[in-house]
């Protein structure tokens, strides 16, 4: 099965499907739908109506869905595979605790769209070994560390992590 062209749109939380044919504008019904066709390096994502997603059902290849939300629209956002179904987290990972700050900075790190200037910090073949630290240590703290103590625990990976996050770390 083909992958559809993709026409990039703006990510302004205004939730609308991107249905894009050939003979007509974009559908821009409410999008009920979000897909990623490709959730690694480059992301490729797409919001969609019900009637939309039943002919892609059909006619194309995709990686993972989950239900639209207004944080799948939003700026910064990235697709959370560690959980079933998927879902997008918010770029704020402010509550996330440590290790939700470690996952959702890997998940940054394999989406650059989102934060296009970590390309010029991070070298290309060190993203996915760095995203794979980062997640294998907050699945170790979740399995072995009281959430209270996961911040001293990790704190070198915690820092990397914010880094890439955006936040200050002081």
């Amino acid at each position: 099965m083909p992958f559809p062209d993709f026409t990039p749109t703006d990510r302004i939380g205004n939730m609308r499907c991107g249905w894009d044919s050939t003979t007509s504008e974009l559908c821009n019904a409410p999008a009920t739908w979000h897909i990623a066709w490709n959730p690694t390096n480059p992301l490729k994502l797409s919001l969609l109506c019900d009637p939309h997603m039943n002919a892609v059902n059909h006619h194309y290849t995709y990686a993972d869905r989950h239900p639209a939300t207004i944080a799948c629209d939003m700026p910064g956002t990235g697709w959370l595979t560690t959980v079933t179904p998927s879902r997008c987290i918010p770029a704020d990972t402010t509550d996330l605790g440590s290790a939700g700050q470690l996952r959702a900075a890997a998940v940054l790190l394999r989406n650059p769209v989102r934060r296009p200037e970590l390309a010029s910090v991070v070298d290309l073949p060190f993203i996915e070994p760095l995203a794979d630290w980062l997640e294998s240590t907050a699945a170790q703290l979740d399995a072995i560390t009281h959430p209270l103590w996961q911040a001293m625990a990790a704190a070198q990976p915690l820092a990397v992590a914010r880094q890439i996050l955006g936040k200050d770390t002081s």
